[in-house]
Protein backbone atom coordinates (compact mmCIF):
# COMPACT_ATOMS: atom_id res chain seq x y z
CA UNK A 1 0.00 0.00 0.00
CA UNK A 2 1.42 3.31 -1.00
CA UNK A 3 1.65 6.19 1.43
CA UNK A 4 0.82 8.76 -1.26
CA UNK A 5 -2.86 7.89 -1.23
CA UNK A 6 -3.14 8.27 2.56
CA UNK A 7 -1.59 11.75 2.70
CA UNK A 8 -2.89 13.42 -0.41
CA UNK A 9 -4.16 16.95 -0.03
CA UNK A 10 -7.59 15.98 -1.35
CA UNK A 11 -8.16 13.30 1.27
CA UNK A 12 -11.15 14.46 3.40
CA UNK A 13 -9.70 12.79 6.51
CA UNK A 14 -6.94 15.41 6.56
CA UNK A 15 -9.06 18.44 5.62
CA UNK A 16 -8.55 20.14 8.98
CA UNK A 17 -4.78 19.74 8.83
CA UNK A 18 -4.23 21.48 5.51
CA UNK A 19 -2.23 24.67 5.62
CA UNK A 20 -4.19 27.86 5.12
CA UNK A 21 -4.19 29.41 1.72
CA UNK A 22 -3.36 33.04 1.05
CA UNK A 23 -7.06 33.87 0.71
CA UNK A 24 -7.79 32.41 4.15
CA UNK A 25 -5.21 34.75 5.70
CA UNK A 26 -6.33 37.83 3.80
CA UNK A 27 -7.83 39.50 6.88
CA UNK A 28 -5.42 42.38 7.33
CA UNK A 29 -2.63 40.64 9.20
CA UNK A 30 -0.22 37.86 8.58
CA UNK A 31 1.22 35.28 10.98
CA UNK A 32 4.44 37.32 11.11
CA UNK A 33 2.72 40.53 12.25
CA UNK A 34 4.33 42.20 15.24
CA UNK A 35 7.32 39.94 15.43
CA UNK A 36 9.95 42.66 14.92
CA UNK A 37 8.43 44.67 17.76
CA UNK A 38 8.35 41.59 19.98
CA UNK A 39 11.97 40.92 19.13
CA UNK A 40 12.94 44.51 19.91
CA UNK A 41 11.09 44.33 23.22
CA UNK A 42 12.89 41.10 24.08
CA UNK A 43 16.27 42.63 23.20
CA UNK A 44 15.52 45.75 25.26
CA UNK A 45 14.47 43.64 28.25
CA UNK A 46 17.63 41.56 27.97
CA UNK A 47 19.81 44.68 27.76
CA UNK A 48 18.14 46.10 30.88
CA UNK A 49 18.73 42.81 32.71
CA UNK A 50 22.40 42.73 31.70
CA UNK A 51 22.86 46.35 32.82
CA UNK A 52 21.18 45.57 36.15
CA UNK A 53 23.33 42.46 36.61
CA UNK A 54 26.47 44.54 36.01
CA UNK A 55 25.38 47.00 38.69
CA UNK A 56 24.77 44.10 41.09
CA UNK A 57 28.22 42.69 40.27
CA UNK A 58 29.84 46.08 41.02
CA UNK A 59 27.85 46.25 44.26
CA UNK A 60 29.13 42.92 45.56
CA UNK A 61 32.67 43.18 44.15
CA UNK A 62 34.09 44.88 47.25
CA UNK A 63 32.59 42.42 49.74
CA UNK A 64 35.36 40.23 51.12
CA UNK A 65 33.65 38.06 53.72
CA UNK A 66 31.82 34.77 53.22
CA UNK A 67 28.52 36.54 52.63
CA UNK A 68 30.16 38.56 49.86
CA UNK A 69 31.45 35.40 48.19
CA UNK A 70 28.00 33.85 48.40
CA UNK A 71 26.34 36.99 46.99
CA UNK A 72 28.85 37.15 44.11
CA UNK A 73 28.09 33.53 43.26
CA UNK A 74 24.34 34.14 43.42
CA UNK A 75 24.53 37.25 41.23
CA UNK A 76 26.69 35.36 38.72
CA UNK A 77 24.13 32.54 38.60
CA UNK A 78 21.15 34.90 38.09
CA UNK A 79 19.47 34.21 34.79
CA UNK A 80 16.48 36.52 34.91
CA UNK A 81 15.48 39.77 36.63
CA UNK A 82 13.49 38.00 39.31
CA UNK A 83 16.64 36.30 40.58
CA UNK A 84 18.25 39.70 41.13
CA UNK A 85 15.03 41.10 42.61
CA UNK A 86 15.15 38.40 45.27
CA UNK A 87 18.79 39.25 46.08
CA UNK A 88 18.28 43.02 46.29
CA UNK A 89 17.77 43.19 50.06
CA UNK A 90 20.81 41.10 50.89
CA UNK A 91 22.99 43.07 48.47
CA UNK A 92 21.87 46.47 49.75
CA UNK A 93 22.27 45.37 53.37
CA UNK A 94 25.75 43.99 52.72
CA UNK A 95 27.06 47.13 51.01
CA UNK A 96 29.55 48.62 53.46
CA UNK A 97 29.72 52.17 54.69
CA UNK A 98 27.81 55.30 53.97
CA UNK A 99 30.41 57.20 51.96
CA UNK A 100 29.62 58.98 48.70
CA UNK A 101 30.77 56.12 46.46
CA UNK A 102 28.56 53.59 48.27
CA UNK A 103 25.58 55.95 48.22
CA UNK A 104 26.05 56.49 44.48
CA UNK A 105 26.31 52.77 43.84
CA UNK A 106 23.22 52.14 45.99
CA UNK A 107 21.31 54.81 44.04
CA UNK A 108 22.42 53.23 40.77
CA UNK A 109 21.21 49.87 42.07
CA UNK A 110 17.81 51.35 42.92
CA UNK A 111 17.60 53.00 39.48
CA UNK A 112 18.38 49.74 37.71
CA UNK A 113 15.73 47.94 39.75
CA UNK A 114 13.25 50.69 38.97
CA UNK A 115 14.03 50.38 35.25
CA UNK A 116 13.30 46.66 35.16
CA UNK A 117 10.49 46.68 37.76
CA UNK A 118 8.82 50.07 37.27
CA UNK A 119 5.57 49.33 39.12
CA UNK A 120 6.99 47.98 42.37
CA UNK A 121 6.97 51.27 44.27
CA UNK A 122 3.24 51.85 43.77
CA UNK A 123 2.54 50.30 47.15
CA UNK A 124 4.58 53.08 48.75
CA UNK A 125 2.43 55.85 47.31
CA UNK A 126 0.94 58.49 49.64
CA UNK A 127 -2.51 56.93 49.13
CA UNK A 128 -1.45 53.74 50.91
CA UNK A 129 -2.29 53.55 54.62
CA UNK A 130 0.33 54.63 57.11
CA UNK A 131 1.91 51.94 59.19
CA UNK A 132 2.18 52.59 62.91
CA UNK A 133 5.57 53.34 64.38
CA UNK A 134 7.13 50.42 66.27
CA UNK A 135 6.70 52.11 69.63
CA UNK A 136 2.98 52.49 68.92
CA UNK A 137 2.61 48.77 68.29
CA UNK A 138 4.48 47.94 71.50
CA UNK A 139 2.36 50.38 73.46
CA UNK A 140 -0.82 48.84 72.07
CA UNK A 141 -1.85 52.02 70.24
CA UNK A 142 -3.05 52.45 66.70
CA UNK A 143 -1.31 55.00 64.52
CA UNK A 144 -4.56 56.46 63.24
CA UNK A 145 -5.84 57.18 66.75
CA UNK A 146 -2.68 58.76 68.07
CA UNK A 147 -1.82 60.95 65.07
CA UNK A 148 -4.22 63.74 64.27
CA UNK A 149 -3.89 65.65 61.27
Amino acid sequence: MSTASRFEADNPAYADTRPYSATDLDCGFSPDSGMPADRQAHIAARQAFVAMKQVFMRSVAALVDGKGQWLRAQVRLAQDPLDLWLLRGAVIEAMPGNDAATRNLRAELYRSLDTVFPDTLLSMSPASPRLPAPWQIWAGRNATTTQRG
